[in-house]
This record gives C-alpha cells, sequence and structure tokens, in this order.
C-alpha cells in the first residue's frame, strides 16, 4: 500500500514539465482554430480550455472532496 501511495506523488520538477506540457498543448490547440496569440480571442480559447479541463476533474471521482464520493459508497455492490 505505501508503495501505491509514494507512487501517486510527484515532484516538483515533474509538476512543472505537465503543467509546461498541457500550456503547449492548450497554445497548440488555439492556434490549430486560426486563432492569433496576443488576440482577445485567443485568450479567451485558453480560459475556456483551463475550465472545461476544471470541470472535468471536478466532476471525476479524483477530485479529492468529491460530493458523491461518500454517497457511492452505499451502493456499491
Amino acid at each position: 500500500m505505501v508503495f501505491f501511495l509514494l507512487a501517486a506523488c510527484q515532484t516538483p520538477e515533474q509538476i512543472a514539465v505537465r503543467k509546461q506540457m498541457q500550456e503547449q498543448d492548450d497554445f497548440d490547440t488555439c492556434v490549430s482554430y486560426g486563432l492569433r496569440p496576443k488576440s482577445e480571442a485567443f485568450g479567451n480559447c485558453r480560459l475556456q480550455l483551463d475550465l472545461a479541463r476544471q470541470q472535468r476533474y471536478y466532476n471525476n471521482y479524483d477530485y479529492p472532496y468529491h460530493p458523491r464520493i461518500g454517497s457511492s459508497i452505499y451502493f456499491v455492490r
């Protein structure tokens, strides 16, 4: 069990690399839509991608304070 807990940990460097890769993916996605960097539409595109990612995170059970976690335990068969 301890091994699984340690495997889930990430170093600050790994977190920074993951964040940089996500930012590059968002940048590339907005450019692929034909938006120019530093425009208002480009900024809105990046914002919408980030909000969608947050929404997916909060709707998953990965979110530690998910409201359905406590109630779903009783319905597991």
